[in-house]
């Protein structure tokens, strides 16, 4: 991600959850601060609706970013620190429950602050293609297509998706077909 340095050497964390638990406990706490439309962002394969499996073969890029929208901003918290998919899932969503354990506890305006930074980040980062369409940045053209249909399906303003992603995806789409190698 633009703007935010990857971690040179992940590590084993001891957060010891499963994928399902910790894509819930974020999901969860992105709703009680008040965020909308999460996604959450990986190298991951996802279901046709967008969720990421609880089941599959190991990624080798075990990053997450999560994009929400917060007090009609969008914010943007990525996580590459911890050897597993999961385990990046749940710092986020740890992230999210101390932020708003803060703001809870009477420290709204450095809570604010944090989300002005987060939303700051995800204003200075034009996504790549790949990052779009949740897919490997070397995926071949058949996993770009695929990628590409189950995120129209479940972004398409006619589906109560937002024009502005259906139009990020399909630029996105764009962009993968002129530059993946047939």
């Amino acid at each position: 991600m633009i703007g935010w340095p990857r971690t040179d050497n992940p590590e084993h964390s001891r957060f010891d959850t499963s994928l399902t638990k910790a894509r819930d406990k974020l999901t969860c706490e992105v709703a009680l601060m008040g965020g909308l439309n999460l996604v959450i962002s990986s190298n991951a394969r996802t279901n046709r609706s967008g969720e990421i499996l609880s089941r599959q073969s190991r990624i080798e890029d075990t990053g997450v970013t999560a994009y929400f929208d917060r007090n009609g901003e969008q914010v943007c918290i990525p996580c590459d620190r911890w050897i597993r998919l999961e385990d990046n899932v749940n710092a986020i969503a740890q992230v999210i429950g101390a932020l708003w354990g803060l703001e809870q506890w009477g420290a709204k305006q450095m809570v604010d602050q944090a989300f002005r930074s987060f939303a700051a980040l995800s204003a200075g980062n034009e996504l790549a293609w790949w990052e779009v369409l949740s897919v490997s940045g070397t995926a071949s053209r058949q996993q770009v297509e695929a990628a590409y249909r189950q995120q129209v399906r479940r972004h398409h303003p006619d589906a109560r998706g937002s024009a502005d992603a259906f139009l990020r995806i399909k630029d996105a789409y764009d962009t993968a077909v002129r530059e993946v190698v047939r």
